[in-house]
């Protein structure tokens, strides 16, 4: 999945994106199972079973990523009894499976291919102190989902401001999109049915919603006003022409009150003669003060314009343990990336992102 870079952002991966290399030889993995056990074989797909493994059994990586197509999706390993053979990519996880059923998570809604239901995709989660953007072929966000399906254990829905929508239950989960990624489905509500076409609606399992934050789609005059001089200044410092300032348009704004600040995100972009984005700046600041959290001026390149540009905002929410975060949407390569960032004072961090599905 391509990571969208962002200039003059204070990026900490230590405290919240760490990221362990789990392709090393004698690194440890957990058996992820609901079933009872887990087949040891003595060689990929058909191969002889040589040992039943447990769930949650600790286990040791010999060799993984296979690429040939009949040992693809295998990994082989050894456990602590001293067998070594191989098991399915499927049912093993980088964490102890106490840690992944405690999983903390952070998940979008989008329309479903399923008649009357929605799809929940997630976009981050949290294991142990780690926060992870969700790929295509994480497998513990998959059995998290799936141990929700089964428990049918109610979720609680958000819009993208923290307002509580409604209580569901997990009917299923399956696949979505050409890149099979996984989702858990959800009976479609007509409240739901009449704002997700317009709305980002979140789901929050092990996450809750401290403080309400005001977010207004939608700026006054003088707001407008200040936005316009802001942008106008930055273009020119980036030695845009007059003639071509005149024509960014201010695409996407909103108007957030924290409670003990206020804050106004405006995207500007230009198009060109077919209505395709080809530049955009997109600004983040304090009202009151005008102080700049985060600008960012880029001409997108050939092979991006068509796609949508980066810095879409489409959330702000403040959580236990995260404090106020923005979710944008990011649209390229990988489609519709979710990035989520912390709100500190006057920077953004990088939590993760996740959330991709291009084809």
């Amino acid at each position: 999945m391509k990571i969208f870079v962002l200039n003059l952002i204070l990026i900490s991966f230590f405290l919240y994106s760490e990221e362990n290399d789990y392709t090393k030889k004698g690194t440890p993995l957990y058996v992820m199972t609901e079933s009872s056990s887990l087949n040891l074989r003595d060689s990929p797909n058909k191969g002889k079973v040589i040992a039943k493994l447990i769930k949650g059994e600790k286990i040791t990586l010999l060799k993984s990523s296979y690429t040939e197509p009949i040992t693809s999706g295998w990994t082989f390993i050894k456990t602590s009894k001293g067998n070594e053979g191989y098991v399915s990519d499927e049912f093993i996880s980088r964490f102890p499976i106490d840690e992944v059923e405690k999983m903390e998570m952070i998940s979008s809604l989008q329309v479903s291919v399923m008649k009357n239901h929605v799809g929940m995709r997630p976009i981050i989660y949290k294991i142990g102190n780690k926060w992870i953007g969700n790929g295509n072929d994480d497998k513990e966000p998959a059995y998290f989902l799936n141990k929700l399906a089964l428990s049918k254990s109610p979720i609680e829905i958000f819009d993208s401001n923290g307002s509580f929508i409604n209580k569901l239950k997990i009917s299923s989960t399956s696949v979505a999109g050409c890149q099979n990624y996984i989702i858990a489905n959800i009976p479609q509500t007509e409240v739901i049915k009449s704002m997700i076409e317009t709305e980002s609606l979140f789901v929050l399992n092990g996450l809750k919603v401290t403080k309400q934050i005001l977010k207004e789609n939608s700026l006054t005059k003088e707001q407008i006003s200040i936005v316009q001089k802001e942008s106008e200044s930055i273009l020119k410092k980036n030695k845009i022409k007059d003639s071509e300032i005149q024509k960014f348009k201010l695409s996407e704004s909103s108007f957030i009150n924290e409670g003990n600040r206020e804050l106004i995100s405006a995207r500007f972009h230009l198009e060109d003669e077919n209505k395709l984005e080809t530049k955009y700046l997109y600004l983040l600041f304090e009202s009151k003060s005008k102080k700049i959290i985060l600008q960012e001026f880029k001409e997108l390149s050939k092979d991006l314009i068509g796609y949508g540009g980066e810095n879409h905002l489409i959330g702000v929410l403040n959580l236990d343990g995260l404090g106020t975060i923005l979710i944008y949407k990011d649209f390229g390569f990988d489609a519709s990336i979710k990035r989520i960032m912390k709100l500190e004072k006057d920077k953004l961090i990088l939590v993760a992102n996740g959330g991709g599905d291009a084809c």
